[in-house]
């Protein structure tokens, strides 16, 4: 039997922020059950955790394929397993992900992480993106610009200028399929900095439809990109910063990422963070 667990991810309370299922199995699965457990679950995301002698490896799963690294359920991995399986919780929890290990830090109620380094990739035009999220050309900021970024999932990043335009956004199926088909890039990523919460300091909306996701309401690795791309253009990194990003509000479920940038060297430190919430666990026969 596997033992599964449902948690809410950068969620405030419960029933808000993004839905992981996290799965522990004692003994090894195949690449095909886990992608149809994860099929079965019907969550954006699920996260199988293999027990590997006295630690467990964290395999991702989205509806469609296996993905190397997401925020969202190596938080809600980190949480089972100082929750849960660990005999009592600890500050820091290593998550071994097949293309390394990630360290958990556990701080009073959040849960960080540090991210990959960014991948920065191709800077796109205007008028392409307008029609693919259904605004103006002009709706879009001229700088900083409509640019790739990835720290595991590749982000198309796009400044929109207001709140009243990014909630109105529709993504044109055809022109996002035909986007998608010609980049690396199956996920866009449209913000602003304006809050529906005070306190917050960017409101953002991801689109994945060809991730079996049409509007995500938590984006872990998202928020990741976005920050390397802030750190570019907006803020310095040198000197550190820390941003609240909001999201999910357009389809019921708001969730609230944090996320701290500093530059370290030649590389880019960046940590995300947020509170888990367990809803629900069972078994799988």
């Amino acid at each position: 039997m596997i033992d599964f667990y449902i948690v809410d991810v950068f969620a405030q309370q419960k029933f808000t922020g993004n839905q992981v299922a996290v799965l522990k199995s004692d003994s090894p699965l195949a690449n095909e059950e886990m992608l149809k457990i994860a099929k079965e679950m019907k969550f954006i995301q699920s996260c199988f955790l293999i027990k590997n002698n006295d630690s467990y490896q964290v395999r991702i799963f989205m509806p469609k394929l296996e993905i190397p690294f997401s925020g969202d359920p190596v938080l809600a991995s980190a949480f089972i397993i100082n929750q849960i399986i660990n005999e009592a919780p600890k500050e820091s929890i290593l998550i071994k992900l097949q293309k390394g290990d990630v360290e958990i830090q556990h701080q009073d109620d959040t849960y960080w992480m540090e991210s990959p380094q960014p991948i920065f990739g191709r800077i796109f035009d205007k008028i392409l993106l307008s029609r693919v999220l259904s605004i103006e050309p002009e709706d879009i900021c001229d700088n900083p610009p409509i640019q790739q970024v990835s720290i595991g999932v590749p982000y198309i990043i796009v400044p929109i200028k207001n709140m009243k335009t990014l909630r109105e956004i529709s993504i044109n199926k055809e022109r996002y399929e035909w986007l998608t088909q010609r980049t690396k890039a199956s996920c866009v990523l449209a913000y602003c900095n304006e809050s529906i919460d005070e306190g917050n300091d960017y409101h953002i909306r991801v689109f994945a439809d060809a991730l079996g996701i049409p509007e995500d309401p938590a984006s872990g690795s998202g928020v990741g990109s976005l920050a390397a791309y802030l750190s570019r253009y907006i803020s310095s990194a040198e000197e550190g910063f820390q941003i609240r990003v909001e999201q999910g509000y357009e389809i019921g479920r708001p969730s609230l990422i944090k996320a701290k940038i500093h530059q370290l060297t030649e590389f880019l430190q960046i940590a995300i963070g947020g509170k888990v919430k367990l809803t629900s666990q069972g078994k799988i026969l």
